[in-house]
């Protein structure tokens, strides 16, 4: 009698969970930050938009010196910061963030009125996706 052995092999699931991010902004130009959380694959960032706001939203990814996971982000000038993209309330985006590939350990949001007009924003994110979508 023989066994035959069969691996399977799964993409690795990074740190997929929901976690949610709050923007208030009062108008002032000033932008907002969230909690850093650890970045452990290649796969793109996922952003979903809960809002209420009508108002589009500017988003990005950044990582700095000094700043791990728990930390407060910092709204002004990471060290490492993705392309910034547009996100609409109900709408999810996915985007590229080499944050772990430039050696950094945590990676936030950073978060921008567009049209400068006090608002509340809501939503979810995850540093990395369960899909593995963008995993190179």
């Amino acid at each position: 009698m023989s066994i035959i052995m069969e691996t399977v092999s799964f993409a690795s699931a990074g740190n997929t969970d929901d976690k949610s991010w709050k923007f208030d902004y009062n108008g002032d130009g000033s932008d907002g930050s969230c909690i850093a959380r650890k970045k452990e694959d290649n796969t793109y960032t996922y952003v979903k938009c809960d809002s209420d706001n009508p108002r589009a939203l500017e988003v990005y990814a950044g990582a700095s010196k000094g700043i791990g996971v728990g930390d407060s982000g910092t709204p002004f000038g990471s060290d490492y910061r993705t392309a910034a993209h547009t996100i609409k309330p109900g709408t999810r985006i996915y985007f590229e963030n080499k944050a772990k590939q430039k050696g950094y350990s945590a990676t936030y949001l950073v978060f921008s009125d567009t049209q400068h007009k006090a608002g509340k924003y809501t939503g979810v994110w995850s540093p990395d996706n369960l899909s593995g979508f963008g995993e190179k």
